[in-house]
């Protein structure tokens, strides 16, 4: 009986060795193969790489974190070729700008600053570092804002930016070719031809029509222009392309 019993306990025992050896060996591949995947892993790629494999600029890259964008999205040589660029950075940049929205902005210090006496030049035009449009037509009405300094544009529906402290509706970033188009926009206004003040009749309205539009210069003068009464004949003869290009700019 004894006997027998010594030969279990040296089964068990053996068996408890090779278990433990089975163990161990399992544990070491699983290892290994964890470190053969973390090998094979691809490293994330440059913003060099993005820009000549890719075929993106340095201007659509404008005012975004290369790297960040790139870590986000894990971009390797491999996935780059199975995802569009052009559209995911879109993505990004909008993201990054509804991220940085201001929480409130007012250009109330243009209403404040003392008007530029006369006319503005066309020479003038590349000093403009501020247009600031408002409109209001019946219950509606909108703020426009581009500031060069800044190097972004601001619009308010339904929200009056010059006289209150808001949210904007939304946001963007402005690119060289955008603040070239702003001063081809002023051009083609033919903005040094404006008058001053537009007043029009209120025969045959429906509803209250006002406008502003405030120029800042670099040196910190400032020209105002405004009409109100009927649309049609409170503004300038340019004043419906002026303010569609501008609408155009924004929504880009």
């Amino acid at each position: 009986m004894i006997k027998k019993y010594s030969v279990l306990v040296g089964l068990v025992f053996m068996l408890g060795i090779v278990g433990c050896q089975q163990t161990q060996n399992t544990t070491g591949n699983s290892s290994e193969e964890r470190l053969e995947d973390k090998s094979m892993e691809e490293q994330l790629i440059s913003k060099e790489f993005l820009m000549e494999q890719c075929r993106i600029t340095e201007e659509e890259l404008e005012g975004i974190d290369a790297d960040a964008f790139i870590e986000k999205y894990g971009l390797t040589e491999s996935t780059i070729k199975k995802v569009k660029i052009p559209v995911i950075l879109g993505d990004y940049r909008q993201e990054m700008q509804e991220e940085n929205l201001e929480d409130e902005i007012s250009y109330h210090y243009l209403t404040e600053t003392e008007s530029e006496e006369g006319t503005l030049t066309e020479e003038e035009i590349p000093q403009i570092q501020v247009i600031a449009f408002y409109m209001n037509e019946g219950t509606y009405q909108e703020t426009l804002i581009f500031d060069r300094k800044s190097k972004l544009a601001y619009f308010g529906k339904v929200i009056d930016l010059l006289e209150n402290h808001a949210k904007p509706t939304k946001q963007k970033e402005l690119s060289r070719d955008d603040l070239l188009q702003l001063e081809k926009i002023l051009k083609d206004s033919g903005i040094q031809n404006w008058k001053r003040r537009y007043e029009g009749s209120s025969e045959g309205t429906t509803g209250w029509f006002h406008w502003r539009l405030f120029l800042e210069m670099e040196d910190g003068r400032v020209f105002d222009y405004s009409g109100s009464g009927a649309a049609g004949d409170s503004t300038p003869e340019t004043y419906n392309l002026f303010t569609e290009k501008l609408h155009d700019m924004i929504e880009e």
